[in-house]
C-alpha cells in the first residue's frame, strides 16, 4: 500500500473551526467567565507576580537532580 503525503491544505480541512450554523446570539455568558477567570487570576497573582512565576515555572535540571527546584506550594 502507498501512503500519500497530504498538503496543509487538505490537513486544516480536518479540524472545523466552525460548525457552519451561525449563532443566534452573542455568546455573553462564555464571555463573561472568560473575563471574571481573568480577573480572578490577575487579582490572584498579581501581588506575587515574581514568586508565582517562580514557583510554576519548569526546572530542567531538576528532572535528573543537577539543581534544587521550589517546592510545589500547597492550596490555600
Amino acid at each position: 500500500m502507498v501512503w500519500r503525503q497530504s498538503s496543509p491544505r487538505e490537513v486544516l480541512k480536518c479540524f472545523p473551526l466552525s460548525g457552519g450554523i451561525p449563532a443566534r446570539r452573542f455568546p455573553i455568558v462564555n464571555v463573561l467567565l472568560i473575563a471574571a477567570n481573568f480577573a480572578v487570576f490577575i487579582f490572584y497573582e498579581l501581588p506575587h507576580l515574581n514568586t508565582a512565576v517562580y514557583y510554576t515555572s519548569f526546572y530542567p535540571c531538576s528532572v535528573d537532580g543537577a539543581c534544587r527546584a521550589p517546592e510545589p506550594w500547597g492550596l490555600s
